[in-house]
């Protein structure tokens, strides 16, 4: 019997060892602070990655590489002193996203969409031309996906959290109007929290 409950008892102290080296449940208004800024930053890479994209010359390079240059896709040089290569765009969007949230969408953006036969369905959005210009795919502003939707951060309400994450609602809108409430969520990377679901 002794036995038995000495096990119990050592049961009871692992079981509070381990929840006590889990974090503190973070309040609402800790996850605004963490949040609003993300958002914010995430206007931007939305507009870069799913919206019109970023500005660019309105004609080709004749002298630049061809590497797409297939009729009719068609690749134009951006015009930014913040954006000129893969790597910048990679790193604004990682101080905003996750990395597992973003492997899908860099491929596709950087790398296009093929069938297994190796078939081009869709080319990609940006790709560095062997003359290290950025170049960004004629047309993408037309294939828009970001509908201008703003978040309240102060609508903020948690919906549940772990150690790694914390799932909450925002309301949002659109041209001004209440549009919808969206579930989101957020994910300690190890520096830093970032949002681990799209705001576009």
């Amino acid at each position: 019997m002794k036995k038995v409950i000495a096990l119990l008892l050592s049961f009871l102290i692992f079981g509070a060892v381990l929840s006590s080296c889990g974090r503190e449940d973070l309040t609402e208004e800790q996850v605004i602070e963490i949040v609003g800024p993300l958002v914010q930053k995430s206007y931007e890479v939305n507009d870069i990655f799913f919206g019109a994209g970023l500005p660019h010359e309105e004609d080709r390079s004749e002298e630049d590489d061809t590497q797409y240059d297939v009729a009719p896709v068609r690749y134009l040089t951006v015009i930014s002193d913040k954006y000129n290569s893969v790597s910048s765009l990679k790193e604004a969007a990682l101080e905003v996203y996750t990395e597992s949230y973003m492997e899908s969408v860099f491929e596709r953006i950087f790398n296009g969409v093929a069938t297994e036969n190796g078939e081009i369905i869709e080319y990609p959005r940006y790709y560095e031309s062997l003359a290290e210009n950025l170049k960004i795919r004629a047309g993408v502003e037309e294939e828009s996906i970001v509908a201008g939707r703003k978040y309240d951060v102060t609508t903020l309400k948690i919906t549940s959290q772990t150690d790694e994450y914390v799932f909450f609602t925002l309301e949002s809108f659109i041209d001004g109007e209440p549009e919808m409430t969206v579930d989101l969520s957020i994910k300690d990377e190890g520096n830093g929290w970032r949002l681990d679901s799209p705001t576009y």
